[in-house]
């Protein structure tokens, strides 16, 4: 039996069918690109810590040198200073003042970038001391990564006449030697956010110091994450 336009009925029911099977492969199509073509969007915040260290001096801003001059000889093997007191020499001044820009605030003091050290009429074996405190003003615990003599105004006499003899965490001078030295012992230390540590420092002018000379330079430390700070 041939319906209109010379099909069959039975090829029409094949058509219908070929058409119901392109219209659900279609519907399904359309529901799998919808799927696939979602989005889904998150937002959130991320809260990263700061790094921060200051600077205060503890020393009056002045040196231990109020009176007579602050002197020191070598020990046994040379290798360390000794304190001596034998003489009344009222000459050589040293002076150290808090400079640079302001980190943070805590306890009701400023802590700054630097210190400003000033020396002057110095001789062999002048031997003044002072003390800082450095605070970790970030929210990351910190070592101490660089120590820094900057605005030297002789960068030779500097480097070549003074050695240092330091002490970390306000005790008896523990150490002596180089500034490089001195620097691989703070390295060792990990600062707690909020957490401060008295720094104790002694720069001796050894034997060749020109008499009479004078030096300035800005004392500054630089602080990393603790982790990324070599051990």
């Amino acid at each position: 039996m041939e319906g209109k336009g010379g099909i069959s009925v039975k090829q029409m029911k094949k058509l219908g069918l070929l058409m119901l099977v392109l219209i659900l492969a279609l519907g399904a199509l359309g529901i799998g690109y919808a799927k696939w073509s979602d989005t889904v969007t998150i937002t959130g915040n991320v809260a990263t810590g700061n790094v921060a260290v200051g600077i205060l001096d503890i020393s009056g801003g002045i040196f231990s040198d109020e009176g007579v001059d602050p002197r020191v000889i070598p020990g046994d093997g040379g290798e360390v200073f000794v304190f001596v007191d034998e003489f009344d020499k009222d000459v050589a001044t040293a002076t150290s003042q808090d400079v640079g820009d302001p980190v943070c605030v805590m306890s009701n003091r400023q802590f700054v970038t630097a210190l400003h050290e000033t020396f002057d009429q110095v001789y062999p074996f002048y031997a003044p001391v002072a003390a800082a405190l450095l605070v970790n003003c970030g929210t990351l615990p910190i070592k101490i990564e660089t120590v820094t003599l900057a605005n030297l105004s002789d960068d030779d006499f500097c480097m070549s006449h003074i050695q240092w003899q330091w002490a970390i965490g306000g005790g008896e001078v523990t150490a002596f030697g180089t500034m490089d030295e001195m620097l691989q012992a703070l390295e060792l230390i990990q600062v707690e956010p909020g957490e401060t540590l008295v720094f104790v420092y002694q720069p001796v002018f050894l034997e060749e110091t020109p008499q009479g000379a004078a030096l300035s330079f800005d004392f500054l430390f630089g602080a990393s994450q603790w982790n990324e700070v070599a051990p």
